[in-house]
């Protein structure tokens, strides 16, 4: 047996493990908080070397604060050097602010989740009965794509069937002689309650929609309601995924798109949103266009203004900031009008839910 505890190891020849090619020499090999700090002054970022800057990326981390929000700062897109000013606080502040949005639309995409399976559970149920076995009859979907009807009813057949402790539906599966709709749909993902929606009949699908999207500013067919509310629910599930594996906000890798036609007659105000700046991209996939499919799809006059004033929070300490000559609000691709156009935007909306809902009271 060679012994390797002395001094005079063998030397061990490059090899490979999968696919990369393993030596002696790492392209990211470890660097302490120290060096990570003289990276970022060796790259153009002004930073202190002191115990908060150590504490930031100790809880951070150098590849999720400065390798994250880069993009902002550098002087060419394809070269690590930072713009002349770049400092490690604005890196961090951006950061703040990117992380706050986050926790805002986390939240409210969770309610619109659960509003969309609240919605979908209650027509099934009164529609198809409460009992798995009737209500995930294929004869109750669409034949279009029946494949991926097929895929869907096994994967909700399958969650009724679930051998987990923790689920609701484990325990109505033991204890209760039926999974009704609306103890299922706890226990299934976003991605697949749209998908649900997307296997429903025609008629189905108009019933969820329009309940999903009751107001609209000027006339509109369901079928261009239909348009706009798949498309800005597949917009919110690709954000809260993109938000769930850490990425930003602004600026992230979405190709879910809103439609034009559908999202104007809805809003159908020019100080909201003009034809101009949605060509030019504005209200399209980014920030603004998951603002605008919140206020949609909120249908609570509560939470609406919930949703206004967590946005004002969130914004409050950054209106008269600068940063590198832009404000914040450039720099997530916003108009600096922003909160003066949601506030004008959710008035409307909130405006519209209580006449609806003092009509339903007559």
């Amino acid at each position: 047996m060679v012994d390797l505890s002395t001094s005079e190891r063998p030397h061990l020849p490059s090899r490979v493990r999968g696919s990369f090619s393993v030596s002696s020499v790492y392209d990211k090999p470890f660097k302490s908080f120290e060096e990570q700090i003289a990276l970022m002054q060796s790259r153009g970022i002004a930073v202190k070397k002191d115990s908060r800057t150590i504490e930031i990326l100790s809880s951070i981390s150098y590849y999720s604060l400065v390798n994250g929000y880069k993009n902002t700062f550098l002087k060419s897109p394809n070269v690590d050097i930072f713009i002349e000013g770049t400092t490690f606080e604005m890196i961090y502040y951006i950061y703040l602010l990117d992380s706050a949005i986050a926790g805002v639309l986390l939240k409210y995409i969770l309610i619109i989740e659960r509003s969309l399976k609240t919605k979908i559970a209650y027509h099934v149920s009164k529609s198809y009965g409460v009992h798995h076995d009737d209500y995930l009859d294929p004869r109750n979907y669409t034949t279009r794509s029946k494949t991926k009807t097929t895929q869907l009813l096994n994967a909700l057949e399958k969650k009724c069937n679930s051998p987990y402790r923790n689920t609701t539906s484990y325990h109505y599966r033991h204890n209760k002689n039926h999974v009704p709709p609306w103890i299922l749909v706890n226990d299934i993902t976003f991605n697949q309650i749209i998908s649900w929606y997307k296997a429903m009949n025609a008629s189905d699908k108009d019933y969820v929609c329009q309940n999903m999207i009751p107001y609209s500013a000027s006339p509109i067919t369901i079928d261009n309601k239909k348009e706009f509310f798949i498309k800005a629910v597949t917009l919110l599930l690709d954000y809260r995924n993109s938000i769930a594996h850490g990425n930003k906000v602004f600026s992230p890798h979405i190709k879910s798109i809103l439609p034009k036609d559908p999202l104007f007659l809805l809003i159908n105000d020019e100080a909201v949103l003009s034809d101009n700046e949605f060509n030019k991209g504005l209200g399209q996939k980014d920030l603004y266009a998951v603002f605008a499919s919140l206020i949609l799809l909120t249908n609570n006059v509560d939470l609406l203004r919930s949703l206004f004033l967590d946005l004002t929070h969130v914004f409050r300490d950054y209106y008269d900031e600068m940063i590198l000559n832009k404000t914040y609000f450039e720099l997530l691709g916003l108009p600096d009008d922003i909160m003066d156009r949601l506030q004008k935007f959710s008035i409307s909306k909130a405006s519209f839910l209580k006449v609806e809902s003092i009509d339903k009271n007559l």
